[in-house]
């Protein structure tokens, strides 16, 4: 563990660049904007169902546990511009 900005966080190594399919990476860019699952499906034209798989996806590829793991990935990644 490191100590950053008041907040213990995990080391780095599970935050390294993976590879995501382009589906996969729309999906999270959606979601990082805050959308939902069910106005993500509308908007891909996809069934929630599908997203709910592509999340658990992404979720097992980038090896987190929580959502806020995800949205480290998506930053480090490029999903996810501050």
């Amino acid at each position: 563990f490191r100590k950053m900005d008041f907040i213990t966080v995990k080391s780095d190594y599970r935050f390294k660049k993976t590879k995501l399919s382009n589906r996969q990476g729309q999906v999270l860019t959606l979601l990082m904007q805050g959308v939902g699952n069910e106005i993500a499906a509308k908007k891909l034209k996809i069934s929630k169902r599908t997203i709910d798989s592509h999340r658990r996806d992404i979720m097992l590829k980038a090896k987190s546990e929580n959502f806020m793991d995800l949205v480290k990935f998506a930053y480090r990644n490029g999903y996810l511009k501050l």
